[in-house]
């Protein structure tokens, strides 16, 4: 009787101790899978906060639309190796260099001299992903970047990203304007600030440059704002006229006209009787 209860015993504790071990295996796979994912989002992350490394020149065209209307067609040039970025849409042509910021205004034939832009950051001094993640705003700021912005409010997700990127979900991998691309969604986070309202996103990024070629965002389902790549090429040589900077037909105004104009209209007050 004895002995049969002793094997009884052991038969427990045997049995005890394997369903402990299948559970702290299952437990470590649980973590060691969630680490994946986490390593996985953060070197995406990686890869776009340092995107001015992983390419030379990139030039396109990119549409936005938006679910009041809004419409904007806009080609850009970024030459990443001599320091120059291009925007043109139907209103306004800007151009910058490490030296120099201009801006023409389109319908009434006017132009400034901006203000002179940071340098390009690469090579050496791409930071850690650690690096970037303690950083005040997580970016490189540089003319490559505020030549890539108006895309696809290229900055704006990068931080939306990285102080959102435990919740951010990889949702799959596909082809986008004929290039492999991560397709990437999360909610909105406190940290938001758009103009429209919107409770969540989706962006895909280029899996080889960590450009984002399309940001979508959505209101309960519905598609309020849409920023994508009509057609993208990267590391082809940009015609040299692009860079060409003609003022024929064009007066020049300061910074301090524009804004004085502006708090004016501003101040404006519409009555009605």
């Amino acid at each position: 009787m004895k002995k049969k209860i002793l094997f009884i015993f052991v038969g427990i504790m045997l049995l005890l101790v394997v369903v402990g071990c299948n559970s702290s295996t299952a437990t470590e796979e649980a973590v060691q899978k969630s680490d994946e994912i986490m390593s996985e989002k953060e070197a995406i992350l990686f890869k776009m906060l340092n995107v001015v490394d992983n390419f030379e020149t990139a030039q396109g065209n990119f549409e936005a639309t938006s679910k009041n209307g809004d419409f904007r067609s806009i080609d850009f040039y970024v030459d990443v190796i001599h320091k120059l970025s291009k925007v043109t849409d139907q209103k306004e042509i800007n151009i910058l260099t490490t030296d120099s910021c201009y801006r023409f205004f389109i319908n009434d034939k006017r132009w400034i001299k901006c203000q002179k832009k940071e340098d390009i950051k690469t090579g050496t001094e791409t930071m850690t992903l650690q690096e970037r993640l303690s950083s005040n705003d997580g970016r490189r700021s540089n003319i490559v970047l505020d030549g890539l912005s108006p895309l696809f409010d290229f900055q704006e997700s990068i931080l939306l990203f990285k102080n959102d990127i435990k919740n951010i979900s990889i949702t799959s991998e596909e082809k986008f304007l004929d290039r492999d691309v991560y397709i990437i969604e999360w909610p909105k986070n406190e940290t938001s600030n758009d103009i429209i309202k919107v409770d969540s996103y989706k962006i895909y990024v280029d899996k080889e440059t960590g450009i984002i070629l399309q940001l979508v965002k959505y209101l309960e389902g519905e598609v309020v704002e849409k920023i994508q790549m009509t057609s993208f090429d990267l590391n082809k040589s940009i015609p040299e006229n692009v860079w060409e900077v003609s003022f024929e037909g064009y007066t020049e105004v300061t910074v301090e006209t524009l804004v004085d104009e502006k708090n004016r209209n501003d101040n404006v007050k519409v009555t009605t009787d």
